[in-house]
């Protein structure tokens, strides 16, 4: 029997990368995002074994109208959903807009809990299933300029922790990967600042090192192979846990080097 995956996302970046290498070893996937153009181009590299669906992850309705479509062309099953649409916007947290922070939270944690609710009662019904949450390594440690950002990546990691417990009494596995900085185009959002001259995206960006979505993909692969509770990607990743761990004043540190940095760019 064929198995079957959803991504959020999947127009660009991570999502896309996801989606195709799935779609061109076997699996049928629901390619899901609200860039419907994006998900025309994703839809030819994946091939015929696909389902289109382009919706808002902010929209309960739309994610219901989305399920059932998916579910319709999938045999009802839901061997995987991939939990990994997010928007980012980078700055000083009083330069980013409201409207911009609330836009975050609500893509990024919110529409990611309403998609688990969608996906449940597909993941339920399929046995041996799996939510794979992608997180973040700004999860592990707020990371400045970054604020509102890493407490939604923050909420999904603890929300991935608390259902790893509550599903696995259905036969639901949930994964939570994190990843250090990867190149996509959502480290393309400009820089906030509210002064003249102050730190361009491209300063950021010269501060932290980042990994190819290659990386990203081969870490979901085995995931979906080993079902582990959690996969950190990237030895800044790995990095950042251990001392958030046992050196947590020392990455406290670090973090607020990075930061006076920047600002002085």
């Amino acid at each position: 029997m064929r198995r079957t995956m959803l991504v959020t996302g999947a127009a660009s970046g991570i999502g896309r990368a996801i989606a195709v290498h799935f779609a061109r070893t076997g699996w049928f996937v629901g390619l899901a995002d609200v860039n419907a153009d994006g998900l025309t181009a994703v839809g030819r590299e994946a091939g015929s074994a696909h389902i289109v669906l382009p919706f808002d992850v902010r929209d309960s309705d739309a994610w219901d109208r989305a399920l059932a479509a998916f579910g319709a062309a999938a045999g009802r099953r839901l061997d995987v959903f991939v939990n990994n649409a997010g928007i980012a916007h980078s700055g000083r947290f009083e330069d980013i807009p409201l409207g911009d922070a609330i836009a975050t939270i609500e893509t990024n944690l919110a529409g990611a809990v309403r998609g688990v609710y969608a996906c449940l009662p597909l993941l339920k019904a399929t046995p041996g299933s799996q939510l794979i949450n992608m997180g973040s390594s700004s999860g592990l440690i707020g990371y400045p300029a970054m604020a509102v950002y890493s407490a939604t990546k923050a909420g999904l990691m603890a929300l991935s922790e608390a259902l790893s417990v509550e599903l696995a009494e259905h036969d639901v596995h949930v994964t939570t990967i994190a990843p250090h900085f990867v190149d996509t185009p959502l480290l393309e959002s400009p820089f906030h600042s509210s002064t003249p001259g102050g730190p361009s995206r491209e300063d950021q960006l010269s501060l932290i090192n980042r990994y190819g979505v290659g990386q990203i993909v081969d870490a979901v692969h085995r995931a979906v192979e080993r079902k582990p509770a959690r996969v950190l990607v990237g030895a800044d990743a790995a990095k950042i846990d251990w001392l958030r761990r046992y050196l947590p004043w020392l990455l406290r540190r670090m973090v607020r080097d990075r930061w006076q940095k920047l600002m002085s760019m």
